[in-house]
């Protein structure tokens, strides 16, 4: 009889075998956490070697083969230290895959299931229900915005959004039970903005407007802890609050009680940016997305970032998309890039930076 290992990567990334736990801070490595991870996701593959070193160097090693052999060596002992000399990562003839006396339990996966029982049956709503408690954030949100990641997530996000819909159907709207299930969906680490944005509009398009009142009651209190500024806005035109004004989002920047940049994921980045692109259509002003490379050695990532948000305005936006690489949208002249960069970085080197007008970009 198989043993099972449990794996969590919703929100987190958790490894549970025989009792004992591997958690992501455990790991100490970005690099162990994509080798894990794309072996997990496929556990009934072979994967070849360049593949593997494709997508976990990305082309920042000279040599990713030996550097890969080098990773799997590494994480191939912390694993037999953690779980009781268990030789999980095999390979051969060039091909590295898991071993298959294990049962992977992986809770992405075992959502994705209930969501495709639920769509074969949605009145019975306990797939939905058993998917939603699988659900503690984005897919592996320590390295979101990788490409290789981001149809699932996506798929994710849908998924999610249409079963949590139709449990909010079910409900009494003045119960416990709907409070309780409505504030669930706002998770410390998952990707609220979509799906409250998703869940409003599929609220308003239905006319469902006691239910949209009644849900609103509930979560409004908690948007400012849990979305961005960007999605709020958004809310607010879609439910009416703002009436007919001309409430743009750069008034609503400005009223930022914190006097530096903030900070949001690569996905929230995406979607500020699309919203920012609309409300230029309505404004005389210029926003500019700008690349920074981080090119020299011995630099410590959170100094950095506390450098950008703190030389940049409030109102500016801050997102790491790689472990050396910074983008930024700020509101500016493209004059004036030259002088801000020079104020982020006086030491001049050490970096690159490009830059593009928002409008000229799809996004």
């Amino acid at each position: 009889m198989k043993t099972i290992m449990k794996i969590s990567m919703l929100g987190n990334f958790r490894i549970e075998y025989q009792d004992k736990v591997l958690e992501y801070e455990e790991l100490h490595s970005l690099q162990m956490t994509r080798l894990l991870s794309y072996l997990f996701l496929n556990h009934n593959e072979k994967i070849d070697n360049h593949t593997l070193a494709s997508y976990i160097f990305k082309g920042t090693d000279s040599n990713p083969l030996n550097g890969l052999k080098a990773l799997v060596y590494r994480t191939r002992t912390l694993l037999r230290e953690h779980f009781n000399g268990e030789q999980l990562i095999c390979s051969t003839g060039g091909y590295y895959y898991l071993t298959n006396h294990i049962t992977y339990v992986i809770d992405y996966e075992d959502f994705i299931k209930n969501y495709e029982d639920f769509q074969k049956n949605h009145h019975d709503l306990s797939y939905a229900r058993k998917a939603l408690s699988l659900y503690h954030g984005a897919l592996l949100p320590m390295i979101e915005g990788e490409t290789e990641y981001t149809r699932r997530d996506n798929f994710l996000d849908l998924a999610l959004s249409e079963m949590a819909y139709a449990l909010l159907l079910s409900y009494d709207s003045h119960s416990i039970a709907f409070s309780t299930m409505a504030r669930s969906l706002l998770k410390e680490k998952g990707n609220n903005d979509y799906l409250q944005l998703s869940l409003i509009r599929k609220l308003v398009k239905e006319n469902q407007d006691a239910l949209l009142h009644d849900y609103l009651a509930v979560v409004r209190p908690l948007y400012h802890q849990c979305l961005s500024l960007a999605t709020i806005h958004s809310i607010d035109e879609l439910t009416g609050k703002n009436g007919h004004q001309e409430n743009d989002l750069k008034a609503i920047l400005t009223h930022d009680p914190n006097d530096q940049a903030f900070e949001c994921t690569p996905r929230e980045f995406g979607r500020f940016c699309q919203l920012r692109r609309r409300q230029l259509r309505r404004g005389q002003w210029n926003d500019y997305v700008i690349a920074i490379t981080y090119t020299m050695d011995g630099y410590v990532i959170d100094d950095v970032k506390a450098n950008l948000l703190h030389h940049l305005r409030s109102g500016d936006c801050v997102s790491q998309f790689e472990e050396n690489q910074f983008f930024l949208l700020l509101q500016c002249d493209e004059q004036s890039i030259p002088v801000i960069m020079e104020r982020l970085n006086p030491l001049g080197s050490g970096w690159t930076f490009d830059y593009r007008n928002l409008k000229s970009l799809r996004c």
